[in-house]
């Protein structure tokens, strides 16, 4: 999987992810993955709760160090 995280200062939605092909842009480091993952359609479409995202993951995909990383950036809102 390929993460890229960037954060453009001054801008309406400054936190960007970029997973695999799928983009998200929002105003907090959370709210940007989950754009990218509802989107990709890795989390059912609508989910905006992040402990719900994380379970989800969890009962879904098979861990890696990539998923650990989106579930630290769920849990802890940053990059």
């Amino acid at each position: 999987m390929n993460i890229v995280t960037t954060i453009k200062e001054g801008n309406t939605h400054p936190y960007r992810i970029q997973i695999d092909g799928l983009y998200g842009t929002a105003i907090s480091p959370a709210s940007a993955v989950m754009a990218a993952l509802s989107v990709g359609k890795k989390i059912p479409k609508g989910m905006r709760d992040r402990k719900k995202a994380v379970a989800y993951i969890l009962d879904t995909y098979p861990i890696d160090r990539d998923w650990v990383y989106i579930t630290q950036i769920l849990e802890e809102n940053k990059f």
